[in-house]
C-alpha cells in the first residue's frame, strides 16, 4: 500500500509569561508512523500494529512525505507515541483515506 501524508512541523519555546517563540529553520528528528487497525492482545488490551516506524530529520514547515507498506494502513502521522512536548498532542496520528 502507498501511503502520501502532508504533515506540518514547527518547534518552539515557551518564556516563563507562556509567550511562544519559534526557533527558526532547525531540524529535528521526528518519528513517523504507519499503523494497521489496532489489535487486541492476550489480555484483552488494545494496542498499536506499526507497519511503518523510523525517525526522519525535518525542518520546520509543510511536508509530503510518500511510503509505502506491507499491510492495509489505518492511521498514520508524527511523534504518534507522543515522546515530543506538545500542547495539542491529539492532532498527531490521522485516520488513512
Amino acid at each position: 500500500y502507498k501511503v502520501t501524508m502532508t504533515v506540518q512541523t514547527k518547534k518552539l519555546y515557551y518564556d516563563k509569561a507562556g509567550k511562544e517563540t519559534g526557533v527558526g529553520k532547525a531540524k529535528d528528528l521526528i518519528e513517523i508512523g504507519i499503523f494497521a487497525a489496532d489489535a487486541k492482545n492476550k489480555k484483552g488490551m488494545t494496542e498499536k500494529v506499526p507497519l511503518y516506524l523510523k525517525k526522519q530529520w525535518l525542518a520546520p514547515g509543510v511536508h509530503k512525505l510518500e511510503f509505502v507498506v506491507k499491510g492495509k494502513p489505518a492511521k498514520a502521522g508524527i511523534d504518534p507515541y507522543n515522546k515530543l512536548i506538545d500542547r495539542v498532542s491529539d492532532d498527531n496520528v490521522k485516520p488513512v483515506d
